[in-house]
Order: C-alpha cells, then structure tokens, then sequence
C-alpha cells in the first residue's frame, strides 16, 4: 500500500509539470465533461460520453490495428521459413531484413497490436490530471481542506456539485475519486473499486481472445507479440489500482467499444478472417501430405502413375500343356 501511495505521489510531482505545459489541452476536456454532466448529472455517465466520443476517435485506428495483427498471422509460415533458413546462421541482419522485407511486400506493422493501446495514452493522461484537478482542494488557515476544482468553468454544474460535495465524485454510491488503497475506506467501499479494475483487466484478456478465436492455430502471432499483449493487461492494472475510479471507468467504457468493434468486423467481414488452409502448412515450408493434389509427392512433383502393361492373354489349353510340363 505505501509503494502504491508513493507512486501516486510521484504521479502528482509529474503532474504538475505536465498540467502546466498542457493546461489548454485540460482546459477543452474537462470544459466538454462539465458541460455533458450539466445534461447528464451523474459523474460515471459524463465520463462515459466522453469515453464514447474518445473512441468514436480512435475506432479507425482500432479497425487498422485488427487488420494488420490478423495480416502479420497470415504470413506466418513465411517467417517460419526464414527462421529455419537462418537457423543456426550468425547473419542475423540478413535475417532481419528479409524478415522486414516480407513486412513491407504485405503492408504489415509488427507492432500494430499495440496501436489502440499507445494512442490513449494522451487521452489517458488527459483525463488523468483532469481528474486529479476535479478533487483538487486548497488547505484553509484553519487547518482544514476546501475542494477546489480546477479547469472546469465555475458557472458550472459540476464545479458547484464538487464543492458543495468537497470533492466527492459519488455515482451509484460509489466514490470516483477514491482507488482500492485510498486511506479510510472500509472493505465495503473497497470492494466495488476492485470489482471496476477487475472488469478493465478482464475486457482487455476478451480483445486478446477475440483474437485468438477468429485466427487459425497455424496462424498464431509472434512470440513477442503474445507476450507484450499477455502482459500489458498486468501493467494496466497496475495503474488501475493507484488513480482515481473515474479514470478507471474510462478504460472499462472504452474497452466494451472496443470489443463490440471488433465483434462487428468479424461478423461483417470488414476483417477477413485468416484461410484455414495458410494455417495448415508445415514449418518446413511445404504442405501436409493430405494438401497435396493427388498424383504428387512430398515434394511437390508430380508422380504419374504408368498403366501396368499386361502381357498377351494366354489361352486356357496352353496353361494345362504347361502345368503338365512343370510336373
């Protein structure tokens, strides 16, 4: 808990920095999410609307991204090629640029599954800080603490809710502001916050099957990139547990679109899926037995099968006067 309390601090030392070069670009966001809770009072839908008009935004790069993660699966048996080529060979620039080659000739990005992810990252750190600066409060001479809104208009409805609230953001009885290990909760306020980062974990493993389920096994991506998408989910986590539950419902919004984009383009073809006969190819670069047309080899040559020449019929007196003879 003190780990996730000093690099929430660490967050904010940042923060300042980065609040003060972006501050007009914190300014338009959190003016756009005041004014969608002055139509929709409740602090999760606002940012839920503003999640939705994010990814309107960034749905093309979503559409891009599955495309070329399913392209880079198709040309495996392609790169399992050149790995046994230069298996063993010292030449690994050789390697690499057939290998950056054959990315080129079919328009594939290596690391297109991560596009999604790395383009909200602004938009993450955008809300972030406009977040933190929604609970901001100021230190009276007394002693105690008034909330204090920052970037938001304070003609607002939701600079008025915050200070009357003193910063609370409570929708559905849950309190945004707050994350798991915010000192003071009871284990009942705890449990819904956990329950929110579960749910951003978990719609992130359902893209990654999504994935999986629509490609063949032959066609599996590369090594690296399972393993940078197995982890980022861990990473996100991470994150989840030591920010605010407003961001958090931000991820979990954003991953519902993405999963129903991706069920969309599956279903209606706007992504073809990978052909089943790419994925039944051997490593050694030549098809199975059974994908070979009949009358080849292994090898792929043809083998025509010669008629068996028949010798003249013998007549049935003879086959007696020789079966006489062999006695």
């Amino acid at each position: 808990m003190n780990h996730a309390l000093l690099t929430a601090s660490i967050f904010q030392t940042i923060g300042h920095s980065i609040s003060t070069i972006f501050h007009p670009l914190l300014v338009l966001f959190a003016t756009i999410l005041a004014w969608i809770y002055g139509v929709i009072p409740n602090y999760a839908l606002a940012i839920s609307a503003l999640t939705l008009v994010i990814m309107a935004i960034l749905t093309p790069l979503t559409v891009k991204s599955t495309k070329s993660q399913l392209a880079m699966q198709r040309i495996q048996p392609e790169m399992k090629k050149l790995q046994l080529k230069y298996k063993g060979s010292t030449d690994k620039v050789a390697m690499n640029e057939e290998m950056m080659a054959l990315y080129k000739e079919h328009g594939v990005n290596p690391l297109s599954g991560c596009l999604p992810v790395l383009a909200q990252a602004p938009f993450m750190s955008v809300l972030y800080f406009v977040i933190r600066g929604l609970t901001h409060s100021t230190v009276l001479p007394d002693g105690t603490s008034k909330s204090s809104p920052q970037y938001i208009p304070h003609s607002s409805a939701m600079y008025h809710d915050l200070v009357a609230s003193n910063g609370h953001m409570v929708s559905f009885g849950v309190d945004l502001s707050n994350h798991p290990f915010s000192p003071g909760l009871t284990v009942v306020q705890r449990i819904p916050l956990f329950a929110l980062i579960a749910a951003a974990v978990g719609l992130q493993y359902v893209l990654m099957w999504q994935i999986k389920k629509n490609t063949q096994a032959g066609n599996a991506a590369p090594a690296q990139m399972q393993t940078i998408q197995r982890i980022m989910p861990l990473l996100f986590a991470y994150i989840y547990f030591i920010v605010p539950a407003a961001l958090t419902v931000y991820f979990v919004v954003s991953n519902v679109v993405r999963v129903l984009t991706q069920d969309l383009m599956f279903r209606t073809g706007v992504v073809k899926r990978p052909h089943h006969k790419a994925s039944e190819r051997v490593i050694s670069g030549t098809a199975k037995e059974e994908d070979q047309p009949k009358g080849t080899t292994k090898g792929g040559k043809a083998a025509l099968e010669e008629p068996k020449k028949e010798g003249p019929k013998e007549h049935p007196r003879s086959k007696d006067k020789r079966k006489r003879r062999d006695r």
